[in-house]
């Protein structure tokens, strides 16, 4: 297993601070945004611009393997989602990145219909079929939806597409394309799905491209974002069963204000694991 650092937390940084950080923190992984609302990097990015990354990344012995897109398979203008996540893949191969992050979508699990169920398997097998030919593996996120509580200060977090085990597996399944995997998040499926993602990860475990590490813990009742061991994941259960993973597990701290604070706390924890 090989440890990482996941973009989300550092996007109120400049990508110079978020790579310092990074290797300040012993890492030698580091996931990049590209072709969302806080990306560094997008399809417009130029040669000389994809260039300056590598080297800054070279500079500070850092590996970029993946690169996290954001986009909506479920939504009506689907196409213009999958036009992002062309442009995202394109990027990816640009850097020499093994791996692009995206979403099924964020329509509500009970408000999935047939309809909706084909047109994310459609445009993933688009996209797919696109990443397969520029050498680039998406991985579906295991993710649900957000909205926020009324009070300034929580969130309702919602189940989704693949906030089950087996909701996400079947989906990979009927897309049907080598270059379609999964990204499994443990602390998703408990905070979005309701689901305790030891029972999840063995349905899923075999498409597993790369996987996300943080940690939710209860607050009047809502999940919120914390480090890694001090919410309520079962990192005992969660970590034998991954221990065995080839690949990159990315720590994911959330919290903007204490990145660097939260991610050295994850990885103290994470470590103890290893």
């Amino acid at each position: 297993m090989k440890l990482g650092n996941a973009c989300w937390g550092y996007r109120e940084m400049s990508l110079d601070n978020y790579i310092r950080a990074t290797a300040g923190l012993g890492l030698k992984h580091i996931e990049l945004s590209c072709e969302n609302d806080y990306a560094y990097l997008s399809g417009d990015s130029t040669a000389s611009e994809i260039e300056a990354v590598k080297r800054k990344l070279s500079e500070y012995g850092l590996l970029c393997e993946a690169v996290a897109a954001g986009n909506d398979f479920s939504v009506p203008d689907y196409h213009r989602e999958l036009a992002r996540v062309k442009r995202a893949i394109d990027v990816c191969a640009r850097l020499e990145a093994a791996y692009l992050r995206v979403f099924a979508g964020f329509c509500k699990e009970e408000e999935i219909t047939h309809n909706i169920w084909r047109q994310v398997v459609g445009s993933l097998q688009a996209a797919g079929s696109y990443a397969h030919s520029r050498g680039v593996i998406l991985a579906v996120e295991v993710h649900g939806g957000i909205t926020p509580a009324g009070d300034g200060r929580h969130f309702h977090r919602f189940g989704s597409l693949t906030t089950t085990g087996e909701r996400l597996s079947r989906l990979i399944s009927e897309t049907a394309c080598p270059a379609v995997r999964a990204l499994y998040d443990p602390a998703n499926f408990l905070a979005y799905g309701g689901v305790q993602p030891q029972a999840e990860y063995p349905l899923i475990e075999a498409q597993t491209a790369y996987v996300h590490l943080k940690d939710y813990q209860l607050s009047d009742g809502y999940y919120e974002c914390a480090a890694c061991g001090d919410g309520q994941v079962n990192w005992q259960a969660v970590m034998t069963q991954v221990s065995a993973f080839q690949g990159t597990v990315y720590i994911e701290y959330e919290q903007a204000e204490d990145v660097i604070f939260g991610t050295r706390r994850s990885l103290e924890f994470i470590k103890r694991f290893i």
